[in-house]
């Protein structure tokens, strides 16, 4: 079995396009999938929902990827790359795992952006 890592990197050969490149070209999503004691989901009830994502993704080709997932208790929410939001909804009908919003991310911003923002006057 590929590591998401070696998944990553077969796609991004395959495409001869940097994953950095994929990053800042693409939208990223979050995935919030809805799944009633999630957070109770053994080892390998989690490997196994994770093996059908990757066999799916490897069906829809190298234009999504899976980046993470966080699992909370009643919920597992992911992020992806991807063309479209579409995409992301036949990634899931196809996995048999429910996508109950799909969100495009208009920005990121951690400890970073406060720093940034403080900056930037002074650079003006």
């Amino acid at each position: 079995m590929e590591s998401a890592g070696q998944l990553r990197a077969r796609d991004r050969d395959a495409l001869h396009v940097p994953l950095a490149d994929l990053e800042t070209t693409m939208p990223k999503y979050i995935i919030e999938r809805e799944i009633p004691n999630a957070g109770a989901l053994s080892a390998a009830e989690l490997k196994a929902i994770s093996q059908k994502s990757c066999d799916v993704l490897k069906e829809l080709g190298p234009s999504i990827q899976w980046v993470q997932s966080y699992v909370t208790e009643d919920k597992i929410t992911c992020v992806y790359i991807a063309p479209n939001a579409e995409i992301i909804r036949e990634h899931a009908r196809r996995g048999g795992f429910p996508a109950d919003r799909v969100l495009e991310i208009a920005t990121i911003i951690d400890p970073a952006t406060a720093e940034w923002n403080e900056l930037a006057p002074a650079a003006s």
